[in-house]
């Protein structure tokens, strides 16, 4: 499989975790996990087909709302496909209405139309870097630097902290119905999840560490509350997620 991915800075920073491209060219489909973050993203299916959870989607356009679970997906031989990938909560500064309009049918997965010609040019183009710079420019368009986005960004990173509330002239209350309506979930259960996200981003980087040291750095109460949070949000064990990254490495 040949990815490429960008993380924007400068004035996407805050909006977008990461912009994405990538093509299947090993003769078989492949089946990967997408661990959840809370965040939210864009797919474009520009040739063949994608499996998520089922259910299978040939070219279109897919907005998936509130990472809460992590999901399968299965990418067809000779597909190719690119996004975007939101930070939690900041998918309102591109998709306000269609998230607005989706909000209570609790789907996994939105098909819609967007620019035509944005479609077709990232269809005309071959390369991973040109499809993510025009997937760049369309964002840097569409991004809205209105004073709730800063406040939207501000809430959401003081959650991942685990200071909610703190610094807003308004009560728990309120600030936690905000919250959910912009990330589409309780700050704790938010907080909860990036946990393990943290977790699995560390073990990415130091496929060492031990178990045990991993959860007393990331805050779990010990180590089978990390393994149970794991279980509920990764469906994978700690443990085992550690022996596949290893197997991984040392194939690679």
């Amino acid at each position: 499989m040949d990815f490429e991915i960008v993380n924007p800075d400068g004035l996407l920073a805050d909006h977008i975790q990461a912009i994405w491209s990538v093509k299947v060219s090993c003769g078989q489909a492949v089946s990967k996990p997408l661990y959840c973050d809370g965040g939210s993203g864009v797919m474009f299916v520009l040739q063949g087909q994608v499996s998520l959870e089922g259910k299978t989607y040939g070219e279109s356009v897919m907005y998936q709302p509130y990472s809460r679970v992590t999901k399968n997906i299965t990418i067809s031989y000779e597909a190719q496909l690119c996004g975007v990938r939101f930070h939690p909560g900041m998918q309102f500064s591109f998709l306000e209405e269609l998230v607005e309009a989706n909000r209570e049918s609790h789907q996994d997965v939105f098909c819609f139309e967007p620019s035509e010609s944005l479609v077709k040019q990232l269809s005309e183009y071959q390369n991973h870097s040109k499809r993510i710079a025009l997937l760049m420019d369309w964002c840097l368009e569409a991004v809205s630097q209105l004073a709730m986005d800063e406040e939207r960004a501000k809430l959401i990173h003081l959650a991942q902290d685990g200071k909610i509330g703190e610094s807003f002239g308004e009560n728990q209350r309120q600030v936690e119905r905000k919250f959910k309506h912009w990330v589409g979930m309780s700050p704790k259960h938010f907080q909860r999840i990036r946990r393990v996200h943290a977790s699995i981003q560390e073990l990415r980087d130091n496929p060492e560490l031990s178990l045990a040291e991993l959860a007393a750095y990331q805050g779990f109460s010990d180590q089978a509350h990390m393994t149970r949070e794991f279980k509920n949000f990764a469906l994978i064990t700690p443990g085992q997620f550690s022996r596949r990254l290893k197997q991984n490495n040392s194939s690679s």
